[in-house]
């Protein structure tokens, strides 16, 4: 959605910068109706910026079907990281945005036909579409 919700910002900003505090953040900003990863809004970057010492914790979910409440899902947990490390991993590779780094995180968590928009990588360099072309 193009619309900001100033309110919600500052008590996130409010929560991270509270020791012990933790916050959900939905990147693609709804649910894909397709059950693969949806492009993220802008902005996520925004959360490690406005908190201090922000760890992030990518989280996947599995479904059997588009239909996660009635369907078994799984939980997938992949390894935490910080912003420092994005920024070092952007800084190697600036034609990739930090959203994107942080989003091949989680794609990298689930199945390839599940990673939708993010079913690309960026290794060395250069950008590798799986699925159609390669790009250097």
């Amino acid at each position: 959605s193009d619309e900001f919700n100033r309110k919600s910002v500052l008590k996130a900003r409010d929560l991270l910068r509270t020791p012990g505090k933790a916050i959900g953040v939905a990147p693609e900003g709804t649910r894909s109706k397709s059950n693969e990863l949806l492009q993220a809004e802008n902005g996520l970057e925004l959360f490690f910026r406005i908190g201090n010492n922000v760890l992030a914790l990518p989280l996947a979910t599995e479904h059997s079907s588009i239909v996660p409440l009635a369907t078994k899902s799984r939980l997938i947990v992949g390894k935490a990281f910080t912003y420092d490390e994005i920024k070092n991993e952007h800084e190697e590779n600036p034609q990739i945005s930090v959203t994107e780094l942080m989003m091949e995180r989680i794609a990298d968590l689930l199945p390839k036909k599940n990673r939708g928009y993010y079913n690309i990588k960026w290794k060395n360099n250069f950008i590798w579409q799986l699925k159609y072309t390669v790009f250097y």
